[in-house]
C-alpha cells in the first residue's frame, strides 16, 4: 500500500508497467525491472489472503514481435534459473489457451503469446506480452513483456543446503554449451545431469535462453548453458576444462540424444 494508492494490490504488474512507461516518458526505454512482494486476494471462504509474488517486467522499443518473442524467452530463463536455484522440481511453462484463462487474472495479456507457469499441472503464474491496448493506454511506446508467480509455491521447494567453500585462489574458466532436445524433456533435467557429469570443479552452471521456432523441426528445443569451471589448487588447463565439457556432452548425447550446437 503506497500513499498514491488508494487499494491493495492484487498483481504488481500494473505497478512495474507504470514504472517501465515512466522511463520511456524520461527517453530511458528498454529497462528491465522486477519486485518481489505481497499481493492481497479474496479466497472462496472470503478471507484475505496475502501471497508472496514475483514479478517481471522489460521495454521492447524498437516494437518487433521476434525481440519482444526473445524477451519473453529471456524471462522465461530467468525463472528457470531460479527454479534451480531453489531446487524446485516440479515448475514448467506451458502455451496459455484463450479464452479458457480467468478473465480477471490475465486480463491484458496478448493472445497466443502468453504462457502459463505451472507447478505439477496447476497455474501458479503467467509469463507473456502486454496487451498493445494496454501499452497504449499507458503510454508505453513498442511492446512489453511481463511474467508473474507465486513465489511462495515457486520457492516451496526449499533452498539448496548452502556449501561453504574458501575464497578463490585461482581464476576460473568460463564455457557456453548449446544444446538441441528432442520432445518434452524439461530443463531442469539437463541441468541436474550436467552438474552431476561436472564434478566437484564445475561450480556454477546458468540457463541463458531456451528456444522453439524456425528454423528448428517440429517439437526441437535449443538450450543454451554457461558453465563456469573453477579448482581450489591451481588453475585448470585447457585440456582439463574440454575434457571435463565432453564428458558433459557425451552424457546429455547418451542420456537425452542431445545434439550439440557449436
Amino acid at each position: 500500500m503506497a500513499e498514491n494508492r488508494d487499494a491493495l494490490r492484487r498483481s504488481l504488474l500494473p505497478g512495474l508497467l507504470e514504472a517501465l512507461a515512466l522511463n520511456a516518458r524520461q527517453d530511458q526505454g528498454g529497462a528491465h525491472l522486477f519486485e518481489l512482494g505481497s499481493v492481497f486476494w479474496k479466497s472462496e471462504a472470503n478471507a484475505v489472503e496475502q501471497p508472496q509474488v514475483l514479478a517481471l517486467a522489460a521495454h521492447v522499443p524498437s516494437g518487433g514481435a521476434d525481440a519482444a518473442a526473445a524477451e519473453v524467452r529471456s524471462l522465461q530463463a530467468t525463472l528457470a534459473t531460479l527454479r534451480d536455484r531453489f531446487a524446485f522440481p516440479a515448475t514448467d511453462f506451458k502455451q496459455a489457451e484463450f479464452p479458457s484463462l480467468n478473465p480477471g487474472r490475465f486480463a491484458g495479456f496478448h493472445p497466443g503469446r502468453t504462457g502459463e507457469i505451472l507447478d505439477g499441472g496447476e497455474s501458479i503464474g503467467i509469463v507473456g506480452e502486454v496487451h498493445p491496448e494496454v501499452a497504449s493506454q499507458l503510454g508505453l511506446p513498442g511492446r512489453a513483456v511481463v511474467a508473474e508467480v507465486l513465489f511462495d509455491r515457486f520457492s516451496a521447494g526449499g533452498r539448496q543446503t548452502p556449501e561453504a567453500r574458501p575464497l578463490p585462489r585461482f581464476p576460473g574458466v568460463r564455457r557456453d554449451l548449446t544444446v538441441v532436445i528432442q520432445g518434452k524433456i524439461a530443463g531442469r533435467d539437463l541441468v541436474q545431469v550436467i552438474r552431476q557429469l561436472g564434478g566437484y570443479t564445475l561450480r556454477e552452471i546458468y540457463m541463458v535462453s531456451e528456444y522453439q521456432g524456425p528454423p528448428m523441426g517440429a517439437g526441437a528445443r535449443s538450450l543454451s548453458f554457461r558453465l563456469q569451471y573453477q579448482a581450489d589448487d591451481r588453475t585448470l588447463t585447457n585440456e582439463e576444462v574440454s575434457a571435463l565439457q565432453q564428458g558433459i556432452i557425451d552424457g546429455l548425447k547418451a542420456r537425452f540424444g542431445a545434439e550439440v550446437r557449436s
